[in-house]
């Protein structure tokens, strides 16, 4: 998991009980950052996550996929209609998605209710784009 994509997806640590004021964040700017992206945030900002920042999400990302009792894999899942590896739960609703051919972070977050239903059923998160 790259720290740029780490750092991309940090607003979402949170869901996995980071919280982001431990390490000199906010929750607002982390969810600008992922709103506009890393270039543009960082030419209006001037800063990234810290590292430590980046390191304890990626921390408990990895415990969340690596624990069984946390996460369930799904190595024949789609995000947006395109092949990913997802590990996800039921409760809290958290999910994980990889890229299936570099296996680098798509992105982490606690999906809404009537998703992880959609997901039980198609095996696919998100809107998938029309053509």
């Amino acid at each position: 998991m790259s720290d740029w994509q780490t750092a991309k997806k940090a607003c979402h640590g949170v869901c996995f009980g980071i919280n982001p004021e431990n390490y000199g964040a906010n929750q607002s700017d982390l969810n600008r950052l992922n709103r506009i992206g890393i270039v543009k945030y960082v030419q209006e900002v001037g800063k990234l996550p810290s590292d430590e920042h980046i390191q304890a999400i990626q921390g408990a990302v990895k415990s969340f996929c690596e624990d069984a009792s946390k996460s369930i894999k799904n190595e024949g899942s789609t995000f947006r209609g395109k092949p990913s590896i997802t590990y996800s739960n039921e409760n809290p609703r958290q999910v994980v998605i990889f890229k299936p051919d570099d296996g680098d972070l798509i992105t982490n977050y606690k999906i809404r209710e009537n998703r992880i239903e959609d997901y039980k059923l198609t095996a696919n998160i998100g809107e998938i784009p029309k053509k």
